[in-house]
């Protein structure tokens, strides 16, 4: 994952083209902070209404309280000689209570997905050596990692959808959506290869011809999430296609 990241950042941040003015720290992240809200804050929305338009009615709602707790981990980078934050980011990490099945191997597994995200976006924010341009950003690169929805949670499996709001320079902030499935059994994460029974090739050829891709896609555009009675998979960046949805053994 980290490799997708970085790249997928830096090739934003070339994309955005020519970059002027000068920032004030201090207004900036208040600013920048107060947006993260606000396209959170729309991101929810959207994955609520996409949930309504698609729910049969029949699908178990899992209480984030009821099964686990959320922690905010947040830090900020500041670039030596001004002394100006040059990037943050802010995670929500989920992790489950100590009744749940094999609640500290589940909790250990989270935790080094929380940890790898974020050296993913720090080695990325970190390289984009923004030194070597002629004039500064004139916007701080940020991340939010923020719970969507726990979509699953059993003696099975459990299930956490995220979105990742983050700004790399580019004229808007962008949004994209990670799914997090593990094996309550092993405590490791699963992949949709070992819950379907199919190899890589035969699943992602079937959701992207689903999906009308052209081409067959990889799990760098695509992921999954579970609910109780389904699996499904939907493209990282919301509003290009719509979500396939297959149904689960029990």
């Amino acid at each position: 994952m980290m490799k997708q990241r970085i790249f997928l950042y830096a090739a934003l941040f070339v994309l955005s083209g020519s970059i002027t003015g000068c920032r004030n720290a201090d207004k900036e992240i208040a600013s920048k902070v107060a947006a993260i809200d606000r396209d959170t804050e729309q991101s929810v929305e959207l994955e609520t209404d996409k949930k309504e338009e698609t729910d049969d009615g029949q699908e178990k709602v899992y209480d984030i309280e009821e099964y686990g707790t959320v922690e905010e981990r947040q830090q900020e980078f500041f670039e030596k000689e001004t002394g100006e934050i040059s990037y943050y980011y802010r995670l929500e990490q989920f992790f489950v209570k100590d009744a749940f099945t094999n609640a500290a191997a589940i909790n250990r597994t989270l935790q080094q997905v929380y940890d790898q995200y974020e050296a993913d976006y720090i080695e990325a924010a970190d390289s984009f050596g923004l030194d070597e341009f002629d004039e500064p950003v004139p916007n701080t690169p940020y991340s939010d990692w923020h719970l969507l929805n726990l979509t699953y949670a059993g003696e099975d499996y459990i299930s956490i959808l995220y979105n990742d709001v983050y700004y790399m320079g580019g004229a808007h902030p962008y949004s994209r959506f990670d799914g997090i499935t593990i094996d309550c059994k092993t405590g490791e994460q699963v992949s949709a290869s070992e819950l379907l029974g199919k190899s890589d090739e035969d699943i992602l050829a079937k959701i992207s011809h689903t999906m009308g891709f052209d081409v067959i896609g990889t799990w760098d555009d695509l992921d999954f999430y579970m609910t109780d009675s389904a699996i499904v998979f939907f493209y990282r960046e919301p509003g290009f296609w719509e979500d396939v949805v297959l149904p689960r053994e029990k």
